[in-house]
């Protein structure tokens, strides 16, 4: 079943899908909620970029008690592009909608906290998105290693095929179309036409704002020129946890918008289903012993190979990828099974046809 449209966003006037002529200009949203460790460094590389008509920074908090909004009050003082709003509802996607409303750009960047950002980022998107006619552009998420056989093995986990690194946007030779682009630059006019992100999403609204892009024609598209590094969890607790939760994310949306969920998001689920089933028919019957030990064999295969090929690249910290793809697997199927239960058990199904 699928929901209506959300409703338009009304900043700004229908545009077409075109980029002014002239220097577009650019609105910068970056959500935050407890942030201190890293909004630093991101504003840092944000106020630094060489485009020259970044009109504004906007930084929503979803009322964070760590000190991060101190810290951005005192980047604000020194940079007026800077403007710090609240986010009463805590959700990225809430937070998206804030910023927009409030913004005045040609284009809207959006900005993630965990990433870093070279100083022609923002220049190299307003090309993109000139050069290429899409409507929302991205480079490639290139994952930032900082030590540690840990979050060696971490990072080496986003850039495996059996990993995270499966999609287009990870892979860091790709250029070309997308399904969905990290973190993005839209046209303003873009989402004016399809409508804002939905506020009763609350890991995936990026995957179905996208969807939506594309059902309206739009193009999405990766480009190399556009340099970005995302700064995974550090610990394998953080990473489940993420991982859980991005899990049960895509799950419920399957029940808001099925076009927009790829195989890949659903295999981690199909696979924590069936071990589980595989699980019960061996304590129940002998022969299901048989099929628990091919599934985990068909399991390990890959994997075997996937830690193989990254070797060269993670050396030691290819020890610890097997714990890490295993636990990224687990977690995300069981974030998605979460998902699929809870959707059907307390009928959110009427709470999204009303967002």
């Amino acid at each position: 079943m699928k929901a209506e449209l959300a409703e338009p966003i009304e900043a700004a006037p229908r545009q077409g899908r075109r980029l002014p002529a002239a220097c577009p200009t650019v609105s910068v949203i970056v959500p935050v909620r407890n942030e201190r460790e890293f909004v630093g460094l991101a504003l840092t590389d944000l106020s630094a970029q060489d485009y020259d008509c970044v009109e504004e920074i906007l930084v929503v908090d979803g009322e964070s008690s760590d000190g991060t909004r101190q810290m951005v009050e005192d980047f604000a003082a020194k940079d007026r592009r800077i403007r710090l709003l609240n986010n009463e509802k805590r959700r990225a996607s809430t937070a998206l909608n804030v910023g927009i409303r409030e913004s005045v750009g040609d284009v809207i960047v959006r900005a993630d906290c965990h990433a870093r950002y070279a100083p022609d980022y923002v220049r190299q998107c307003v090309n993109c998105l000139r050069e290429t006619g899409a409507s929302n552009v991205g480079g490639p998420a290139i994952p930032l290693a900082n030590g540690g056989l840990m979050h060696g093995a971490i990072v080496a986990a986003h850039l495996s095929r059996f990993g995270i690194g499966v999609a287009r946007f990870r892979r860091t030779s790709y250029e070309g179309p997308a399904d969905t682009v990290w973190p993005g630059a839209f046209l303003r006019s873009a989402i004016t036409e399809v409508g804002a992100f939905r506020e009763c999403l609350d890991r995936t609204e990026d995957i179905e704002f996208n969807a939506r892009l594309r059902r309206a024609g739009h193009k999405i598209y990766v480009s190399r020129d556009i340099r970005v590094w995302y700064v995974p969890r550090r610990t394998l607790p953080a990473l489940c946890a993420q991982s859980f939760a991005n899990g049960r994310g895509v799950a419920e949306m399957l029940f808001l918008d099925r076009s927009a969920v790829r195989l890949r998001h659903l295999a981690p689920l199909a696979f924590v289903s069936a071990l589980a089933a595989a699980g019960l028919m061996a304590v129940l019957a002998p022969a299901g012993r048989t099929v628990l030990l091919a599934l985990l064999s068909c399991y390990a295969l890959p994997l075997t190979v996937a830690c193989v090929c990254a070797c060269r690249q993670a050396r030691r910290a290819a020890l610890l990828l097997p714990v890490v793809l295993i636990a990224l697997h687990m977690s995300y199927g069981l974030g998605s099974l979460l998902g699929v239960s809870r959707t059907l058990g307390k009928g959110v199904l009427r709470r999204w046809k009303r967002c």
